[in-house]
């Protein structure tokens, strides 16, 4: 057991209607060999039996510390609000469903120890089921592991920063780490998680810490992550707007990586786009629902004034039109602020855009197939007639052929 007299650790948790898998996760933070840590667990306006988990174990110990908002804020703007409270030298980041190893913030931020100028490091970890039964092949062939990242760098050694940067923002990838796998340095980025960005948001803050110091990766498997249960669909179309939002926050960075916006773009909308066709080849997105988004622009409309959801959507929607015509990158990069009212619209609204966007792409894609199609059928029918005419394969032309 770590001595008290060791820096504080906090473990922030957001909470949502997470009853079924919270307490062995609050379990496993509690039966950590570095005791001097505090559990913030952040409650966002669960309406299942979350509370009296929580209550609970708060009860018991003094180290877990709950906090509950008074209405729906979202997943970010409950990490924020933890990381307001935060009085530890460094922060755990956790899954309300995830299992910590025993030895989990002890191993970490002994790496922190041995390296003063790291600011974040990332474990490796194991995927398992619902029934907290480890994943292997051959299910692991089939687990939904496009939400987690693919690490992309050599574990236990240090990264410095510039490669980070540069590897993780062409084309734009998550290389990091998945959210509940990482550990960083308290204070040294006070800005917190960008709640304007939906599927982007965790790599946005793992970059801005990276900016300020470098990267380590360990190769322990030392976090049980719950394999996940969203919608792959809904995020990615999300991801749609997060480019355009990352390609104005982060210019100077790419300017001083030595490339362009343009350059930028064009890598992540490759990526995306053919994230999208891969799920409409799986017939996940059709062009008819994603067209279908009343239901949404209705709660819209119950967020924000009519005439601002309304406004905000026929404006968007037209730009997104434009593109369509000429879905090409450096169009896009030319188009002024596409997003430009992305700071004050709620995600909702974003949902509609990029669903508006994503229809319009289906479309064209569906399009560029079908035009794909008919052009090989037109050859085909070509070369088959000429077949018939012209029964030797290298009998000479005629004069007429040669001068028309």
């Amino acid at each position: 057991m770590s001595s008290s007299l060791e820096k504080l650790i906090t473990v922030v948790m957001p909470l949502r209607n997470g009853e079924r898998h919270l307490a062995p996760a609050v379990e496993s933070v509690l039966r950590q060999t570095h005791w001097n840590l505090e559990l913030i667990i952040v409650d966002d306006f669960s309406n299942d039996g979350s509370a009296a988990i929580v209550d609970l174990y708060a009860r018991k110990d003094p180290r877990v510390k709950y906090f509950r908002t008074g209405s729906p804020q979202g997943f970010y703007a409950s990490i924020n609000l933890a990381m307001e409270q935060s009085l530890g030298s460094y922060i755990k980041l956790m899954r309300q469903d995830s299992i910590l190893s025993p030895e989990a913030l002890e191993s970490t931020v002994n790496c922190f120890k041995k390296n003063d100028q790291l600011s974040l490091v990332a474990t490796g970890y194991q995927l398992i089921d619902e029934y907290s039964e480890p994943l292997s092949s051959p299910q692991l062939a089939t687990a939904n592991l496009n939400a987690f990242p693919v690490y992309g760098f050599e574990p236990n050694r240090i990264h410095y920063r510039g490669e980070v940067l540069s590897s993780c923002l062409f084309p734009l990838t998550n290389l990091v780490g998945d959210f509940g796998t990482v550990m960083f340095k308290a204070g040294i980025e006070a800005s917190g998680f960008d709640e304007r960005l939906s599927n982007l948001s965790e790599l946005d803050y793992f970059l801005r810490l990276i900016m300020k110091g470098d990267f380590y990766l360990m190769s322990d498997n030392l976090v049980e992550l719950r394999e996940p249960s969203c919608d792959e669909g809904e995020l990615c179309l999300m991801e749609g707007a997060d480019i355009m939002k990352m390609s104005r926050k982060y210019s100077r960075v790419i300017e001083a990586l030595g490339k362009s916006e343009g350059d930028f773009i064009e890598m992540a909308l490759e990526g995306y786009v053919s994230r999208v066709r891969k799920l409409l080849d799986a017939g996940k997105i059709s062009e008819e629902s994603l067209r279908k988004a009343s239901d949404l622009l209705e709660r819209a409309a119950m967020e924000r004034s009519t005439h601002f959801s309304q406004v905000a959507t026929a404006t968007v929607t037209s730009i997104f039109e434009g593109l369509s015509l000429d879905f090409s990158p450096n169009k896009i990069a030319n188009v002024k602020n596409p997003m430009e009212e992305a700071g004050s619209r709620s995600t909702t609204q974003d949902l509609v855009d990029m669903r508006l966007f994503t229809y319009y792409l289906v479309k064209r894609l569906i399009w560029q197939e079908k035009k794909t199609e008919s052009r090989s059928e037109a050859i085909e029918q070509v070369l088959t007639k000429g077949a018939e005419l012209n029964p030797t394969p290298f009998a000479k032309p005629s004069y007429s052929v040669l001068n028309r």
